[in-house]
């Protein structure tokens, strides 16, 4: 086939391949650090977010890079509402300079309630710039007006940091919490751009 032609179909595909891309999420892998605990072994508690500002959970990173913190959320109140969490990455204190903001995440009523355990991810904007052995502060703020719950219990042991709330660090609290570095999967767009570049390229090969 000649190369004008193939020009001509690569670029009659290319917006179907557009169409394809923009409708699929790619996948990522979650590389856990810091944890509280594991999925299952939930504990038994939770706290009014609202009630208790500010409330976090302060944590020590082995790593140089946190990309996202994963909490235990609940919506206890029925009331055909729900909420919105946002997530501060902070150094020196919960009330310290903010590193980093995740995008807030919207729940729906009743949300971690019977069978949906309520495993949320707050996954930041770019990998936040840490240094190993020194700690840092989880912030969980949420939109006022309904009363969301993170869980947390008093028997995780976590020995590199502790629970905060109102601003108290508590003695053998524990949010349920993991946090580490997100790897974003390649997106089906840069797949198909990949491959539409090496078909022409091969194509220009096998023509000259």
């Amino acid at each position: 086939m000649p190369m004008k032609n193939t020009l001509i179909i690569a670029s009659l595909a290319s917006p179907i391949f557009l169409a394809v891309a923009t409708a699929t999420l790619a996948q990522g892998t979650f590389v856990y650090d810091q944890q509280s605990s594991v999925e299952g072994a939930d504990g038994e508690f939770a706290i009014n977010i609202l009630a208790n500002q500010p409330l976090g959970q302060s944590f020590t990173p082995s790593l140089n890079t946190v990309g996202f913190i994963r909490l235990r959320l609940s919506d206890p109140v029925i009331n055909g509402l729900g909420g919105t969490v946002t997530v501060y990455l902070r150094s020196n204190s919960i009330s310290g300079t903010i590193l980093s903001t995740s995008p807030s995440v919207s729940l729906p009523d009743g949300y971690g309630l019977g069978v949906n355990p309520g495993y949320t991810d707050f996954v930041f904007p770019s990998p936040v710039q840490v240094t190993p052995s020194v700690q840092y502060f989880i912030h969980v703020v949420q939109t006022p007006g309904i009363g969301l719950s993170v869980g947390y219990h008093n028997s995780f042991g976590y020995s590199q940091g502790a629970a905060i709330f109102g601003g108290v660090p508590q003695t053998v609290n524990d949010l349920w919490f993991r946090e580490g570095i997100y790897i974003p999967e390649p997106s089906v767009l840069a797949l198909l751009g990949l491959t539409t570049v090496c078909f022409i390229f091969r194509q220009h090969k096998a023509d000259r």
